[in-house]
């Protein structure tokens, strides 16, 4: 978290860019779990080993979604309560 308005906004934006920069991993992620789910469905033999990799595909993917998300979430609260204290030490 930032000491101001000002670099929490550049944290913010640092994150923000993270985020895009790595929709297109996370889709290539989401199309090899499909790939993989297309192997099981047509290869029953398969499902042992290629499974459990795509169920943790899955879990990555949403997992960092999600952390991402909080992670904005909770540096645009940090960036109101910055606004908040800059405005009372004016």
């Amino acid at each position: 978290m930032g000491d101001s308005v000002k670099e929490t906004e550049g944290i913010i934006l640092e994150t923000i860019n993270y985020q895009e920069t790595t929709k297109q991993d996370l889709m290539r992620a989401l199309q090899l779990e499909t790939m993989g789910r297309q192997i099981i469905s047509t290869n029953p033999a398969a499902v042992d080993t290629v499974e459990p990799k795509c169920l943790e595909l899955s879990r990555l993917v949403s997992h960092l979604r999600f952390i991402l998300d909080e992670k904005v979430k909770r540096q645009k609260q940090w960036r109101k309560v910055q606004n908040t204290i800059e405005k009372v030490r004016k």
